[in-house]
């Protein structure tokens, strides 16, 4: 049984807003232990890894893809992920390091989640069940994507309303990508939703593997971590 276009909508926008779940989080106090942003990032990885292997990959190829495509349009998703981050560098100039690296960040996550915003709804599109379990995923991803985008703003001595704000960007991106869908519902093909499926399956993957597990690790072995400015 699959979801309408609106209710897929819904619940992908309610998985998006779980990134604001992260910044009320990192807001509430100003220190925090390292293994606890460390714990959260490691999951978030683990249950992107878990989704996209398990759900999405599999989705997509019994939507019509066949492996060669889906592993093609995996590729892509990472080819995508891999420039986003070398783009980040390549921009990371002088200045107040911290600050930089929020802006970056949240513009980063901001477009990255663009198609993972989409990815609940095409699941839903699918069937309820994937749908539900992607957006389970989704946002549980998004808490530590929250406080991920939060703490460099308050760590450079920004506001908690300044980190709302750049937390809202890449919340804003998912309810892009999912109102992206919602409008083009009407030619997304069963094919297409693979496609798109099999693309933010590479997007999801590349990120636990290149960006998440490395960070989340690292702040796992640190004694202590503040967000003190």
């Amino acid at each position: 049984m699959s979801a309408t276009p609106l209710a897929a909508f819904a619940l992908a926008t309610a998985a998006a807003l779980a990134t604001m779940i992260g910044w009320a989080l990192a807001a509430s106090r100003r220190t925090w232990p390292p293994k606890v942003f460390g714990w959260a990032i490691l999951l978030a990885a683990a249950a992107m890894l878990l989704i996209s292997s398990l759900e999405l990959l599999p989705s997509a190829i019994s939507g019509g893809l066949s492996l060669p495509a889906a592993l093609g349009w995996v590729v892509l998703g990472a080819v995508l992920v891999i420039a986003l981050h070398y783009a980040a560098d390549l921009f990371d100039l002088g200045g107040n390091r911290l600050g930089r690296s929020a802006l970056l960040v949240a513009i980063a996550i901001g477009l990255h989640n663009v198609p993972e915003g989409a990815a609940p709804m095409a699941a839903a599109l699918l069937s309820w069940p994937a749908g539900l379990v992607t957006a389970l995923a989704v946002a549980l991803h998004n808490i530590p994507e929250g406080i991920a985008v939060s703490a460099p703003v308050l760590a450079s001595g920004g506001s908690r309303t300044r980190a709302f704000w750049f937390t809202a960007v890449a919340t804003g991106g998912e309810i892009a990508g999912a109102a992206l869908a919602l409008v083009f519902s009407g030619v997304l093909t069963e094919t297409r939703i693979a496609a798109l499926l099999a693309l933010v399956a590479g997007i999801m993957m590349t990120l636990s593997l290149v960006e998440l597990a490395p960070s989340g690790w690292s702040l796992v072995r640190r004694r202590a971590a503040t967000l003190d400015a």
